[in-house]
Parts: C-alpha cells; structure tokens; sequence
C-alpha cells in the first residue's frame, strides 16, 4: 500500500482469524478530493517482511466523484469489511479512526498488536537488513 504526504486516510479496518490469514483495508482521500480504497489479503502469517512464503494479494478502487463525505465512505467500507468478516470467518476485528495525515497513520498503526511497527537497535536492524527476518521485540 502506498501513500503520499498529502494524503488524508480515513482509517484502518483490521480482520484475522488467528494464525491463518489477515484482511486489511485503509481507505484515503488525495488532494483533489477522490477517495481510494485499499485491499491487503494476507493468506499465511510469518515473521518475515520480505522473502517469505507468504503470498498476499491486492485490490482497490477510487471513486469516480470529488469529496464524497466521510460518512458515507466510511459507511461502505464498514460493509465491505463485514462481508470479508463473515466470509473469512475472522476471530478479532479491529477499526482504527486516523482522520488525518500519513504521520498520524504511523502512530496510530504503531500503537495496535498487529501493525507490526517496531523501533529496532542498531542490532537487530542490521540483522533484519540480512535476512528479513523481525525480531522479536
């Protein structure tokens, strides 16, 4: 998933059944106004970044019109992740609001269990640039 500094992302919406898979889906607004949603589904869950055996798979959509309202967006991606709810048959869910910028993002992923956001020491970052593997922190 990609985003720009100018960026405004709505939110989060965080799906797994426990050791199996994950579904993650952010919805954001660039400058002009169009909202683009973004799909991440993780089949397998491993440790390592980069290199694994672990094949996801991506989606998206943008919205044909300018400024639709929160709302609104929100509200259609409160259903689309209620279908891959039932459909996945998730054990934890989570939403996170951000409604802001791509700094607020990154605190508020780094704050959640399964962001896999971690501050690593000099160390560990050199072991991760090795192998890819993340330590446990």
């Amino acid at each position: 998933m990609e985003f720009e500094e100018t960026d405004y992302i709505l939110g989060i919406w965080f799906g797994e059944r426990k050791g199996e898979h994950n579904y993650l889906v952010t919805a954001k607004r660039d400058e002009d106004g169009y909202w683009s949603v973004q799909i991440r589904f993780r089949q397998f869950v491993d440790t390592k970044a980069f290199g694994s055996q672990d094949p996801k798979s991506f989606a998206g959509f943008k919205t044909k019109t300018p400024w639709l309202p929160e709302e609104k967006v929100k509200a259609q991606c409160d259903s689309l992740f209620g279908v891959a709810k039932t459909m996945f048959g998730f054990t934890f869910t989570e939403y996170v609001e951000i409604k802001g910028d791509v700094h607020k993002f990154m605190f508020k992923l780094a704050m959640t269990d399964w962001g896999n956001m971690k501050i690593l020491s000099k160390e560990q970052a050199k072991d991760f640039e090795k192998d890819g593997t993340i330590p446990e922190v």
